[in-house]
């Protein structure tokens, strides 16, 4: 009897154990995700039935928080600074820079809960991926995304406008500046008013465009020859870029307000036939050109990539973003981390899982044209659901593409830019998966007035307000004030990490 009571007491022991445990894992709280907001995602109208439909597979409670892209520091800032719960950010918006949420105490590492909880992340992700994610001690800070398409700011000019003005594609910069002038003076879209704008440097991106062609590199920082990493703004080759923008600017082939043009604007500009040669992301002057097709049938609007110009004083390629970047930060706030990481393995986890979160509900929004590798969207899917509950950004090499209907301009064009832009030499900055930081540094209490310094007198000089003794000033200021501190930081930061 006693053997028998004993027995009895262990099991109960054991069993308040697991149920201790399973209490313990039981989520108490959604996992909360903050995510920027495009393409007006957040507003679709079966937002919630994709949701419910993910809970009820996953067993994962969730939200998101959508931030505009627009105001993303401000908002998530603001979010930091109220202690409000999160458990995962993507810091997309950020091009991946963790470091920067590190300095604020706002972010925390992973430690063993990816080994726990998302194991499909570990498996998916080659080892490389994890290179921009991890600080130089090995702790990791953040879960890649992979993108299947990393070279979409190459530059991509109308094809049937060089065709009208009787041009083959540019290859070299004084080909592209006959073009520009030939644009300018032409009725191109036929509508009685010379309103054609040569070139549209979408967000500000002539600078980042053409800094490999001037300056041999891409990003904001180089590496000298004595293994110094400095900002952009010190390389001498400086002046002959804004020199270049000048002297578009006061030819009139830069569209005057460029640096002031919101991606709506720029749609609305290409929508309205207007824009030659556009660099910011491939597709945002390709999907509103529909509305030229839509109203003229007739029309033979189309695009192409701008190729590699030959003549480049230091390299020909265009810049890239990074095959893998940072991405999902776990917050210092977060209530349920074990639930979020679930969550994300889950999706990864199956190919019906993927496909939900990104393009909704199989037979309502999309079907298989073939099971597993190629999908169709249904009509006025992206009305309905636009991929807001894609939480992480992983394209594996397998991944399931869209089919392109025969006909369907928009996917048609961006098929073929993106087999002509994955055949060009690109460039990528030299150092994206260093983690720098300024916390504990003799640059931690420095405001960064400089990066605003540059920002200013890069628009003056393009703009033709700014000599280049006015330019070497401001570089001057900037460098003594801010630029040989952060200089010091980098370099040895960056070979501390590399060597």
């Amino acid at each position: 009897m006693k053997k028998i009571l004993s027995l009895v007491l262990v099991l109960a022991l054991a069993l308040s154990v697991c149920t201790a445990f399973a209490a313990a894992e039981e989520q108490q709280y959604p996992a909360i995700f903050v995510v920027r907001g495009l393409n007006n995602k957040e507003s679709k109208s079966e937002n919630a039935r994709v949701k419910e439909l993910i809970e009820e597979k996953s067993g994962v409670k969730f939200d998101v928080i959508v931030v505009p892209h627009d105001t993303w520091n401000e908002k998530v800032n603001a979010l930091i600074a109220s202690a409000e719960p999160m458990d995962l950010i993507n810091i997309t918006q950020d091009s991946g820079d963790w470091s920067k949420y590190l300095e604020k105490n706002a972010i925390q590492p992973y430690g063993d809960l990816l080994e726990t909880y998302a194991p499909n992340m570990l498996a998916a992700a080659r080892e490389s991926a994890w290179r921009c994610c991890t600080a130089a001690d090995g702790a990791v800070y953040a879960l890649p995304r992979q993108e299947n398409f990393t070279r979409g700011f190459t530059p991509v000019i109308r094809t049937d406008w060089l065709e009208m003005m009787g041009f083959e594609a540019p290859k070299t910069m004084e080909d592209l500046e006959a073009i520009f002038a030939k644009t300018i003076e032409t009725d191109l879209n036929g509508n009685g008013v010379h309103d054609e704008i040569a070139y549209l440097p979408g967000y500000d991106s002539f600078i980042t465009t053409f800094r490999p062609f001037f300056l041999g590199f891409s990003g904001e920082r180089y590496l000298d020859e004595n293994g110094v990493v400095l900002p952009w703004y010190m390389h001498p080759n400086c002046w002959k870029m804004l020199e270049k923008a000048q002297e578009w600017f006061e030819k009139g082939y830069i569209y005057p307000e460029y640096l002031t043009t919101t991606w709506e604007q720029i749609t609305d500009i290409a929508a309205a036939g207007r824009i030659l040669m556009f660099s910011g992301w491939y597709n945002d002057t390709v999907r509103p050109s529909k509305t030229i097709r839509d109203a003229d049938p007739e029309s033979k609007v189309a695009w192409a990539a701008v190729e590699n110009l030959t003549d480049a004083p230091e390299n020909s390629a265009w810049p890239t973003n990074p095959a893998n970047q940072a991405e999902l930060v776990l917050s210092s706030t977060a209530r349920e981390p074990e639930a979020a990481l679930k969550l994300i393995n889950w999706i990864l986890a199956d190919v019906d899982n993927w496909m939900l979160c990104n393009y909704g509900i199989e037979g309502e929004h999309w079907e298989w044209v073939e099971e597993g590798k190629t999908f169709r969207r249904l009509e006025g899917a992206t009305d309905k659901y636009y991929g807001l509950y894609f939480l992480t950004e992983w394209y594996a090499g397998d991944a399931p593409t869209e089919y392109v209907e025969e006909g369907d301009y928009v996917n048609e064009q961006l098929r073929d830019l993106k087999a002509e832009i994955n055949a060009m030499d690109v460039v990528e900055d030299f150092d994206y998966y260093v983690p720098y930081t300024s916390a504990g540094t003799e640059v931690e209490m420095l405001i960064n007035d400089a990066a605003t310094l540059i920002s200013e007198a890069t628009a003056k000089a393009t703009y033709g307000e700014y000599t280049e003794e006015d330019w070497n000033k401001v570089v001057d200021t900037c460098w003594k004030t801010d630029g040989q501190y952060r200089s010091k930081v980098w370099t040895e930061q960056y070979h501390a990490f590399v060597d």
